[in-house]
């Protein structure tokens, strides 16, 4: 199985984690490590990286070309809370300036389809799964049923 670590900052733990568990793991990171790997990754993570991009889609849409067949993209950002601007503005992700972007499930399914994706799991809070929208690999994603 190989693994793209897609943002994994200055100490990639979540690629350390999962090479103990035996996956082939590639790092990038725009600052610390910027050679992009080349190939195809069955997983790609992305973890609190979304909501600092100024182009969302365009990151997505390289991400689905680098995708093995039947891969998998795993996106972690806090989902932009229910309520108006007072919620918002009340909200304490938002007040990072390095956060640019804020998404709810529904903006991450659009995301999603304009990139060729389709979002496959979410937890409804901060994680989701997306693949290629063509389907899940037989036997779907191990652990999780398919459905948003």
């Amino acid at each position: 199985m190989r693994i793209l670590d897609f943002g994994c900052g200055p100490g990639p733990v979540l690629g350390e984690i999962m090479e103990r568990h035996g996956a082939r793991v590639a790092l990038y990171d725009r600052y610390f490590r910027p050679r992009m790997p080349s190939g195809r990754f069955d997983i790609i993570t992305s973890t609190e990286v979304l909501e600092h991009l100024a182009d969302p889609v365009g990151v997505l849409t390289d991400l689905e070309g680098r995708l093995a067949d039947g891969g998998i993209i795993s996106l972690m950002t806090y989902f932009r809370p229910p309520g108006g601007e007072e919620a918002f503005f009340s909200w304490w992700y938002r007040r990072d300036e390095t956060h640019i972007g804020f998404f709810r499930e529904p903006t991450l399914a659009v995301l999603a389809d304009r990139t060729g994706l389709a979002v496959r799991w979410s937890d409804g809070r901060r994680r989701v799964v997306m693949s290629r929208s063509g389907g899940l690999p037989e036997g779907g994603i191990r652990g999780m049923n398919g459905t948003s």
